[in-house]
């Protein structure tokens, strides 16, 4: 496998180079067995694992799931079947990602039989489950710490492996990242906030951003800093397309939100993903006290409050 899909990290654990980044901790020195931290989407992320197995004859003894995405456990389900992969996970994001009608709810309700044809790979059951009471998991008798780091999703949990690498996965994105993403996909705003000021306050020799960078201990504070900056502009663009003293509903405010980010979506599911990503922000709009809602004919509609956006 070339250099410029598998690159060392620290230590044991190394990072394949995919649609994301995937974590790999080998278990011995020959490499010849490890375990994943995610195992990324099931296209076109598998056909790269086909051959980076096929090619090194790696056995995949795990995969330790930081959360029920599908670029994240896209292939579970296809390791567990071939390489007998262990599956572990939260027992929030198992009972999310293992049972279509669950995953809808997840997904603020996009019909359970869409979500099954869109994403017909994605459902596997952990065969050990974690809570956020644990802080640690042993695989393979080897010890990897857990760190809670809900609000991307309900269940979304940190992972740092035996060399002290922490894979922070989605609590934060690259500045590349964020400069491209149209909207950040967090179920809830504040939570995910909070977990980003957790993740500032650690202190690792490196970590992990699956969206998409490696970075050391020292730059972690000034990644959540503009991480921090970057939802903080999200807020500052939507408030402004609302006029002061004007009602908007929900179908307004995503053509309002749909203009500006110049969208041109024509994937069914992906504008449903989109719509749900909006509706988390005017959620925590709402429960910050930036947005009020109030009803008329069993409609919702949103006002600004004039509450500052910091």
């Amino acid at each position: 496998m070339e250099d410029k899909t598998l690159r060392p990290v620290y230590g044991n654990t190394w990072v394949l180079e995919a649609r994301e980044l995937i974590p790999v901790y080998f278990l011995n020195e020959e490499h010849t067995e490890a375990i994943l931290l995610d195992s990324g989407l099931a296209v076109p992320d598998r056909e790269m694992l086909e051959d980076w197995i096929r090619e090194t004859m790696v056995r995949i003894r795990a995969v330790i799931c930081t959360h029920a995405h599908r670029d994240h456990c896209g292939n579970n389900r296809w390791l567990k079947e071939t390489q007998g992969a262990e599956i572990f996970m939260n027992e929030i994001e198992n009972c999310a990602g293992s049972f279509y009608p669950m995953f809808s709810r997840y997904y603020n309700n996009i019909p359970a039989k869409e979500l099954e044809n869109y994403l017909p790979e994605l459902t596997v059951k952990a065969d050990r489950c974690f809570t956020f009471a644990d802080r640690q998991v042993e695989v393979e008798g080897n010890v990897f710490g857990l760190i809670p780091l809900p609000g991307h999703t309900p269940g979304h949990t940190g992972i740092v492996t035996p060399d002290g690498v922490c894979y922070a996965a989605d609590a934060v994105m690259s500045e590349d990242v964020m400069h491209r993403a149209k909207l950040p996909s967090d179920d809830d705003w504040a939570e995910a906030e909070n977990s980003r000021n957790k993740l500032a306050e650690t202190d690792y020799p490196w970590y992990i951003v699956a969206h998409k960078d490696v970075y050391r201990g020292d730059e972690m504070k000034k990644v959540t800093e503009a991480n921090h900056r970057d939802r903080l502009e999200r807020i500052r663009v939507l408030l402004g397309l609302l006029e002061d003293g004007r009602s908007y509903t929900r179908e307004e405010i995503i053509r309002l939100m749909w203009k500006q980010l110049d969208l041109h979506i024509h994937d069914g599911m992906k504008m449903l993903i989109f719509n749900r990503n909006l509706e988390c922000l005017l959620q925590y709009l709402t429960d910050s006290g930036r947005l009020e809602r109030e009803y008329s004919q069993g409609v919702a509609a949103y006002r600004k409050t004039g509450l500052f956006p910091g």
